[in-house]
C-alpha cells in the first residue's frame, strides 16, 4: 500500500461506480466469479495441506476470502494501521486446521 493510500482509495471508488451501470457491473461480477473460483481451488490445495480445515467444504470458505480485501482496504484508508503482514498473520490463524478449535468452533455455532 502506498503512503498516500492512493490505490486502495481508487479501489473502493471504483468498487462503487462498477455496480451502477449494468455493463460494468456484469463484468465485475465475472471477475468476482473468476477470483472466488481461484479461492475456492486454493482452499481446496490447502485443505489437503490441512492447513485448512475440511469441516467447512473449500465451496464455502473459498468466496469468503477475497470478501476480506474490501474490509482490509476500508479500515486501511479509515485507521492506517492496517498492516498486510498483521493482516496475513490473522487471516491464517482464523483458516488454520487445528482439530481442537474446530470442534470448539463447531460446538459455538450450534
Amino acid at each position: 500500500m502506498d503512503a498516500e493510500y492512493g490505490l486502495p482509495r481508487i479501489t473502493v471508488q471504483v468498487w462503487g461506480e462498477a455496480v451502477r451501470p449494468p455493463d460494468l457491473a456484469a463484468q465485475l461480477r465475472e471477475v468476482a466469479t473468476a477470483v472466488r473460483g481461484l479461492a475456492i481451488q486454493l482452499v481446496r490445495v490447502y485443505q489437503r495441506r490441512g492447513e485448512i480445515s475440511p469441516d467447512v467444504p473449500a465451496e464455502e470458505v473459498g468466496p469468503v476470502l477475497p470478501s476480506l480485501l474490501p474490509g482490509f482496504m476500508l479500515q486501511h484508508i479509515l485507521f492506517g494501521d492496517m498492516d498486510p503482514r498483521m493482516v496475513g498473520r490473522a487471516v491464517r490463524g482464523l483458516v488454520a486446521g487445528r482439530p481442537g478449535l474446530r470442534r470448539r468452533a463447531a460446538a459455538a455455532v450450534r
